[in-house]
């Protein structure tokens, strides 16, 4: 059941992300992925407050954090991570996963993308 749960509220999560994209996408494409980022940490900060207070179940956590927040948005469970490593006091590996994360996935991103245009696009001109 929490798997259904989980699929329906990512749904949720890919439908609203999407709406707010189309809203700006003429205007500009940063300020929607900009809201649903703000949007999806707000949410994910809210709940992980309420849970640590009402000692609720870990299921209500998954169900939205996962599904909904993860369908909008992976950035707040990036920033989520972060904060908890904070939290913990893990200063060192706070930073070095906050700087290294973007770092990495940006060489990843540049690296994938020169290859392809190397070796698979130059060859179909």
């Amino acid at each position: 059941m929490n798997l259904l749960l989980i699929g329906v509220t990512g749904i949720l999560g890919v439908y609203t992300r999407y709406f707010i994209d189309s809203y700006f996408l003429n205007k500009s494409y940063i300020t929607g992925t900009l809201i649903v980022n703000t949007l999806g940490c707000i949410v994910a900060g809210t709940l992980m407050a309420l849970l640590q207070q009402k000692s609720q179940s870990q299921q209500l956590y998954k169900i939205i954090i996962i599904g909904f927040c993860g369908g909008l948005t992976t950035f707040s469970a990036f920033i989520l991570q972060g904060f908890n490593l904070i939290h913990e006091g893990e200063k060192i590996k706070t930073m070095a996963y906050l700087i290294g994360s973007p770092l990495l996935g940006l060489i990843s991103l540049a690296f994938a993308y020169y290859m392809t245009n190397t070796f698979f696009l130059s060859n179909l001109k």
